[in-house]
């Protein structure tokens, strides 16, 4: 079962200089405004989130590096081990890596449906298009996805995922995406 479930997983490497920067705009909107700003942990947002939470649930407050390290060193799941190893890896890979490589993992391993790895992969498996291709549209509704890709779609959204297209357009207007941080790092 294992080698059937890696066969059907889909995957296309795209370099971050060939996904259109309004795409990056509107998942750093929806994911992870601070993501240039801290070092792998949003301590603000966690505290907010715990101070939030309800019966011991707190709710999701995985920075972009923290999605990565997920995505490419761990299992899913939620445990508090696998929680402390993805910690260790944060920190490893803000200390050794950039940014922009950070935003390229991340954009290339997270997982936006059954089997599709990596913003080329579902740009083609639900639009059949490149990044570089998906009109303003479609990249707000994969970004919208991206809490729960593999119960939500992109092209039958349901009225969860149309209220999170509608907060990340709110988001994303009112949130100026720092493009100077992604050229020349």
């Amino acid at each position: 079962m294992k080698g059937k479930a890696l066969q059907e997983a889909r995957s296309r490497w795209v370099v971050l200089e060939n996904v259109p920067e309004d795409l990056i705009h509107f998942i750093w909107a929806s994911e992870d405004q601070a993501f240039f700003e801290h070092n792998g942990f949003d301590v603000p947002r966690i505290r907010t989130a715990i101070a939030e939470a309800k019966d011991g649930e707190a709710r999701g407050v995985s920075t972009i590096t923290m999605q990565s390290a997920r995505s490419l060193f761990l299992w899913q799941g939620r445990s508090y081990l696998r929680k402390a190893v993805e910690a260790y890896y944060t920190i490893w890979m803000e200390l050794f890596m950039s940014k922009r490589r950070i935003l390229e993992l991340y954009l290339n391993h997270i997982e936006f449906g059954p089997g599709i790895y990596g913003i080329g992969a579902a740009a083609h498996e639900y639009f059949g298009k490149t990044p570089d291709q998906l009109s303003r549209s479609q990249m707000i509704a994969l970004a919208a996805i991206l809490p729960n890709p593999l119960k939500w779609s992109p092209v039958r959204p349901n009225q969860t995922v149309l209220r999170k297209i509608r907060r990340i357009e709110r988001l994303s207007s009112r949130a100026p995406f720092p493009r100077g941080e992604l050229r020349g790092k």
